[in-house]
């Protein structure tokens, strides 16, 4: 499962490539996951700037697959992770709460974020999509999300959840969404993180549906939750990650757990399918061949039911030994964050402070000169590849080697000697990562993926006294 909403859109040469990478690791299934970038007929003001997939580009990609020996599957989110449609005028009056939300993690969020599950007019909205959607594919899967609805409750419905219980709403607003799909033919796959948080409810679940059971860490409970669907009779596939997002060059140890707790409970309880999913939050900044060492790891450990080990993976990906050491940079750090690596909001966020704290300025030195000697050990690999993935994967080592020097930068405090040569490192990497994205992917969300990277820059610009 690509994700295709947080900003990169694939262009169709680029769709078709991953294809046959794919079909070479047997994998045999293939989701876009989609908020906006789908080109739906009457909102056009949702998806024009966003480059988005038409439908006459599903059709021939899904003609595409099947000639390959692979099923693509539509994949809408149906409920939460709706900000791209709700923030607008027209559709804001669908959204369960218009003026902000508070997060599980007790931030306080700005805007719209999932759809009214009691009302009427939401579901009216999905049935318009899926008459547009649905038709493109010939699989007769499609996946509705329905994840992460975090402000469930808190607003429209407060009142409905209050008296009927938020668990009830939400499978009463699945079932209706269940209905939807079956009335077009298809069945329907579902995110199961909502369902299990009421674990009583379970057995409710109508039988011809698919729960997804998704986490991403290396302790993820996978056993457990697999065991309750199980238990319910309820079909159910596993979900790893490939850790790749939030962290520029991957995860790797992380993934590599992740996808071996995810076969080794799949396997144990039943799961009928391994879904490994690559998302693209805050920016999408990894590049392909650390999506694609992860990938090949998930498709092994889905006809295997382990995990790779290094070696089995260097047989499958060129050159896996550099990409690998550059995942393993992260561990430097001597802590972990879930879902991010500890150098990721170095670089991405304004003020990072609490993962600040957590590093020395010695282990942001150290980790420093081991991104060093990884890339020249890894001199000869690169030379080896094609010219586009050796820029890649050194575009990558450069903004983890940024992140690490902006980390120092900011433990040491202002004025500092350093800020001119990092603002001229970050000119020379937001113009590389532009170019790159432009050779496989689609202009619509580069502008969105840019401007941390622009932010960053005022903030080099404000201290050294520049305006531009």
């Amino acid at each position: 499962m690509l994700d295709i909403s947080r900003n990169k859109v694939p262009t169709m040469t680029s769709l078709k490539a991953m294809v046959d990478e794919l079909a070479q690791w047997g994998i045999n299934h293939v989701q876009l996951y989609t908020e906006h970038t789908f080109a739906y007929p009457g909102h056009e003001d949702i998806w024009r700037d966003a480059s988005p997939m038409t439908r006459e580009e599903v059709i021939e990609l899904d003609g595409y697959c099947r000639a390959r020996g692979i099923e693509l599957v539509a994949n809408q989110n149906s409920l939460g992770h709706l900000h791209r449609w709700l923030r607008h005028p027209r559709y804001l009056p669908l959204a369960e709460c218009p003026d902000g939300y508070d997060t599980p993690w007790g931030e306080r969020r700005s805007g719209p974020f999932s759809l009214n599950p009691v009302d009427p007019a939401a579901l009216a909205l999905l049935a318009d999509w899926y008459d547009a959607l649905l038709p493109c594919f010939s699989s007769s899967l499609v996946n509705v999300g329905c994840d992460e609805a975090f402000d469930l409750g808190q607003g429209k419905s407060r009142p409905a959840c209050e008296t009927t219980g938020k668990g009830r709403i939400y499978l009463t607003y699945l079932h209706h969404v269940k209905h939807l799909v079956e009335a077009r033919g298809k069945t329907m796959m579902f995110w199961g993180d909502i369902i299990l948080n009421y674990p009583e409810l379970i057995p409710e679940l109508e039988r011809n549906a698919i729960a997804l059971v998704w986490g991403y860490e290396a302790d993820h409970p996978f056993d457990a939750q697999c065991r309750l669907f199980k238990e319910a009779g309820i079909p159910f596939w596993v979900c790893p990650g490939t850790s790749t997002w939030n962290s520029i060059c991957g995860r790797f140890d992380n993934m590599i757990g992740n996808l071996q707790a995810a076969a080794t409970a799949g396997r144990a309880h039943g799961a009928e399918g391994f879904l490994i999913t690559e998302w693209g939050d805050n920016g999408h900044w990894q590049t392909k061949p650390f999506s694609r060492l992860a990938l090949a790891a998930g498709a092994f450990a889905a006809w295997h039911g382990r995990a790779p080990s290094e070696t089995e993976l260097a047989e499958l990906v060129a050159p896996a030994p550099l990409l690998i050491a550059l995942g393993r940079v992260y561990r430097m750090a001597g802590f972990d964050l879930p879902n991010s690596s500890p150098l990721f909001s170095l670089i991405r966020f304004q003020n990072p402070q609490a993962v600040l704290d957590r590093w020395s300025v010695e282990t942001l030195e150290h980790a420093s000169r081991q991104v060093d000697a990884i890339m020249a050990n890894g001199a000869d690999a690169l030379a080896s590849l094609l010219p586009l993935e050796a820029k890649e994967i050194e575009l990558a080592a450069r903004m983890l080697g940024h992140a690490l020097r902006r980390g120092r930068w900011l433990k040491r405090g202002q004025p500092s000697s350093e800020t001119p040569a990092l603002a001229a490192d970050l000119e020379g990497i937001r113009k590389t990562l532009a170019e790159l994205w432009l050779i496989r992917n689609r202009p619509g969300g580069l502008d969105e993926s840019l401007a941390p990277l622009d932010n960053r820059l005022m903030e080099y610009r404000a201290v050294t006294g520049q305006t531009t």
